[in-house]
């Protein structure tokens, strides 16, 4: 009488894939751009995205709908800001030490 071997099976491992909260940024190419919102006053279908650039200073303020989350903002802003039809400033801050 003989056995078999048992049948090795293989742990099948499932990465899940998280959404971003810091993107990066397309002035400087650094991983340093957050998306913050402010509901907008003056639209009751909008609220502000205030995107932000820890690195190079970047800030830029842009309508989008209530339904956005931060990486809808964030594909907006990035086609805007290529396009060049937003506008942008500078706005470095300075660390006390």
């Amino acid at each position: 009488m003989g056995g078999r071997r048992r049948k090795r099976y293989k742990k099948v491992i499932k990465l899940v894939r998280r959404v971003p909260k810091i993107f990066r940024c397309p002035s400087c190419d650094s991983v340093s751009l957050t998306i913050s919102f402010d509901e907008s006053p003056e639209a009751a279908s909008d609220k502000e995205a205030h995107v932000r650039c820890g690195n190079c200073g970047l800030y830029a303020v842009l309508l989008v709908p209530l339904s956005y989350e931060p990486i809808d903002a964030y594909s907006k802003f990035v086609d805007a800001f290529i396009s060049g039809s937003i506008d942008v400033r500078y706005e470095k801050v300075l660390s006390e030490e």
